[in-house]
């Protein structure tokens, strides 16, 4: 039992000491120092000698303790070097307390050594992992050899070696349990820390040279506690110092960009990754120069040294917003362009078009993804056009021009259009994209342009061949008029030569009359200013007094005039309308259809037509003539046009009268055309509304006109008073008026005319009033007189404007003037006479409600220019 206890204090004493050597490596941190090889030898030693000395002595020479558990755990954990150093200085000491033991104590303690060696050798895995079990394994082990080696090299001690088997197989195992636990536990202490150190410096080396910048934060009150040289960089700050103890408001901008906030963002984003352990968010900063820059921010939780901290990275988007927002407004702009714009593959498969390709086309993207553009041709561009486009594009270059194309309904339109590649970083084309603009309202206005320029090229070709003929039309009559004009100045000359050529210049006069009245109807058509006037008259009438007018000049040709009759019954019937104009009307038909037949007969007709919109009447001219081609029909109705202009060489004429009829036609609400058939003569018809006379209203057919009363007799005044500034007018007049017994007091303006009739003591019977005279015009002159009768108390004095102006508004200028009628140059006697004969039975003082007297063409006996 002494034994036991002896050997239970030494193993405590062992345990004890290699404790205390355990505690003595830490340093003031808690981490362990590793001992040089030859310390830990020397301080083993020293601990084997202290079990030594508290030995349990069995004998002289002989003593047990627990140096075999020591070296055991020794070889096992230190290995070879500080283990034979400790082996060396414990036989040394063992060997100089000497007695019988002194061998087998050496041999022990290096049998002990070697054994613990040796299983360090053979065994795999790392020590710190080592179990009890293996421990207890490597103590029996020790044990067992070390009692059969005392069997062996201790025979006289048979006793002694019986009675220390029971400790060695229990309690020096049991040490070997407890000191290799400790020394492994102490080791898996070290492992754990080591691998803490590294891990720590790991971790250090990637903070500090991440290129992310990194900042530590404490969630307790926001400031920041640690940072990586990136976060320096990013802040722009001098060092780490200048970041730590910042706050997020201090490298923040005052508000995020919706408007939140920053301290309150701040908080609410803290609070989120405390409370889940990650956060991530877009923040927008602001560096020490005020520069604002946006970064993606992302807080973990993490603990260290027993309390909760935030790490967070930045990563600057600030170049990614800006290409964001590059994009989206590139998006934008392609979205709302005006232009439609197409995006396809390599094989031209619409993958993308914008609202205004859907706009123009009437397709949406679902409808075209995928399809070829091809779905828009028309086939009215050329073929060969979109062979050039293909090969233009895949041979790297741009293509543009127009296109002719189809929309979704089936409608055409055009495009100008600019196709181009697409290629990718290395250069190769990876898409194509075009960009093309609706042009079809330019299109259609350069094609009205080009008709319009063709259309203005045609009449003024039609106007140059007009004024050659009006050169032609004006100087025939000319030449006869200055031609016989100096016959008449010739001596010699008889009264039947004379009279001749008097008619012959008359004629010629009246011919260029003629013409210019046509210029000017032709004028007030086409300026707007052409009235109607409203009377009642017959159309059978109208057709004989036209057959009547023409019957001399178709009989020189030897045409018959023929009045058909069409609706007999309905002829006579009274209709309101211009009688004059449809008289006009029917005279150009008739002059044409005169003067275009060399035989038979022209057929002069006219019915009512019923019509939805109200009834018609029909005037029609048949000609038993050359006839008109079809498609030149149109264009007898054009201003200025002839159909060949050398017809105006064989047949004479302006190109104006039918232009005319259409057009006074339609001033009717009415129309005008023409049948024909070549070769086989031609039918001129016009329509106007058929306006039935009123029951109860007066059915007087309209006078026939001054140029056919001749010289009848009626009423003449004996005295004139001429206001005319032209002496040659005045010689004209003067010799007119007397040839007929009226005398005739001429003023050369407006001023003498008053003087003379305020002087003169026999006030004359009318006034012939010039408008246009120097002085004091006719206007004034006008007003003055009728002045001048009212504060004198005097008789209404008839005024007759006399005047070369042929329009309505000249008409009513002279009647608002004060003047009773109107008559334009050049002057015809029996129009003159009859006007004379109007104002006379007129009442005085009324005459300006009588209708006055217009030029109505006195002579139609000359053939339709």
């Amino acid at each position: 039992m002494a034994m036991f206890t002896a050997l239970i204090s030494n193993a405590a004493l062992l345990l004890a000491m290699v404790l205390i050597l355990d505690l003595a490596r830490d340093d003031a941190d808690g981490t362990a120092r590793r001992l040089p090889a030859p310390l830990a030898g020397a301080i083993l030693g020293v601990i084997a000698i202290g079990a030594m000395l508290a030995a349990y002595r069995a004998g002289p020479g002989l003593i047990f303790d627990t140096r075999s558990v020591l070296f055991g755990a020794s070889g096992l954990f230190f290995g070879p070097v500080p283990t034979l150093i400790a082996t060396v200085i414990a036989a040394a000491y063992r060997l100089s307390l000497g007695g019988p033991g002194a061998i087998v104590g050496v041999a022990s303690i290096i049998v002990s050594g070697a054994i613990g060696i040796l299983w360090s050798k053979l065994r795999r895995g790392p020590l710190a992992n080592i179990g009890w079990r293996e421990l207890l394994a490597l103590g029996l082990t020790i044990h067992v050899v070390l009692l059969g080696m005392f069997a062996v090299m201790l025979p006289s001690s048979t006793m002694t070696v019986a009675g220390v088997a029971l400790p060695f197989l229990t309690l020096y195992p049991l040490a070997t349990v407890a000191i290799g636990m400790l020394i492994a536990n102490r080791l898996g202490h070290e492992r754990t820390r080591a691998a803490l150190t590294a891990s720590e410096h790991r971790y250090r080396a990637l903070f500090d040279s991440s290129i992310t910048p990194l900042v530590v934060m404490n969630p307790a009150d926001g400031r920041f506690i640690d940072c990586n040289p990136a976060a320096i960089t990013a802040y722009r700050l001098p060092d780490r110092d200048a970041v730590l103890g910042l706050t997020p408001l201090d490298v923040s901008a005052p508000q995020q960009p919706d408007g939140e906030d920053s301290a309150t963002a701040a908080t609410r984003h803290i609070a989120d990754c405390v409370r889940n352990g990650l956060a991530i968010f877009d923040w927008r900063h602001r560096r020490p120069d005020g520069e604002i820059w946006d970064a993606e921010v992302r807080l973990m939780k993490f603990r260290q040294e027993e309390r909760d901290l935030v790490q967070f990275s930045l990563t600057d988007i600030t170049e990614l917003r800006r290409g964001e927002e590059a994009r989206r407004t590139l998006m934008q702009a392609i979205e709302q362009a005006p232009a439609s714009i197409v995006i396809t593959d390599m094989d031209a498969n619409i993958e993308y078009v914008n609202p205004a390709f859907s706009r123009v086309t009437g397709y949406d993207l679902d409808e075209v993804r995928g399809k070829n553009p091809r779905i828009l041709q028309s086939g009215q561009t050329p073929p060969e056009r979109h062979v050039e486009l293909w090969n233009t594009i895949t041979s790297g270059q741009t293509w543009s021009g127009v296109l002719h194309n189809k929309r979704k309904d089936g409608s055409f339109y055009w495009e100008q259009a600019y196709i181009g590649p697409v290629c990718d970083e290395r250069g190769r084309i990876s898409h194509f994209v075009a960009v093309k603009e609706n042009i079809t309202e330019r299109m259609l206005a350069e094609e009205e342009l080009v008709r319009a320029r063709d259309a203005a090229e045609g009449a003024t070709r039609a106007k140059s061949a007009f004024l050659a003929t009006m050169s032609h039309e004006i100087r025939t009559p000319l030449t006869g008029v200055l031609g016989m004009a100096q016959l008449l100045l010739q001596d010699e000359v008889s009264e039947s030569e004379r009279r001749d050529y008097a008619r012959t210049i008359l004629n010629c006069g009246n011919s260029l009359l003629t013409l210019l009245n046509d210029i000017l109807d032709l004028s007030k058509v086409e300026s707007g200013r052409i009235e109607l006037a409203a009377a009642p008259y017959a159309p059978g009438q109208l057709l004989e007094e036209v057959a009547d007018l023409f019957g001399q000049a178709a009989e020189n040709k030897g045409v018959a005039l023929v009045v058909d009759a069409v609706d007999a019954g309905d002829t006579d019937r009274r209709y309101v309308g211009d009688p004059t104009r449809l008289r006009q009307m029917l005279s150009n038909y008739v002059s044409n259809a005169i003067k275009f037949s060399s035989a038979g007969a022209v057929h002069l007709a006219v019915r009512r037509i019923a019509h939805p919109d109200g009834d018609v009447l029909r005037f029609s001219v048949r000609d038993e003539g050359i006839g008109i081609p079809p498609e030149q029909q149109e264009l007898l109705f054009r201003p200025f046009v002839q159909l060949d202009s050398s017809s105006a060489r064989a047949y004479g004429g302006s190109g104006l009268g039918l232009s005319i009829v259409r057009s006074v036609a339609e001033v009717m609400d009415g129309s005008a055309g023409c049948d024909s058939v070549p070769g086989a003569g031609s039918t001129f018809w016009f329509e106007v509304p058929a306006q039935t006379l009123a029951a109860g209203v007066e059915a007087r057919a309209a006078p026939r006109g001054p140029a056919d009363a001749g010289l009848a007799a009626g009423w003449r005044p004996r005295r004139i008073l001429l206001a005319e500034d032209n002496a040659v007018n005045r010689k004209v007049v003067e010799l007119m008026l007397r040839k007929q017994g009226i005398e005739v007091i001429s003023a050369e303006d407006g001023a003498a005319a008053l003087a003379k009739l305020q002087s003169d003591a026999a006030p004359p019977d009318l006034v012939l009033m010039d408008c246009q005279m120097p002085v004091l015009d006719g206007f004034e002159t006008t007003r003055r007189i009728r002045a001048w009768q009212a504060a004198e108390g005097r008789a209404y004095l008839p005024i007759i404007a006399l005047t070369a102006n042929a329009f309505e508004e000249d008409r009513q200028r002279c009647l608002d003037a004060g003047m009773d009628d109107f008559i334009t140059k050049p002057l015809n006697l029996p129009r003159l006479l009859a006007a004379f004969d109007s104002l006379h039975r007129t009442a005085p003082g009324a005459a300006q409600a009588a209708r006055p007297l217009y030029d109505r063409r006195p002579d139609r006996g000359e053939p339709e220019k």
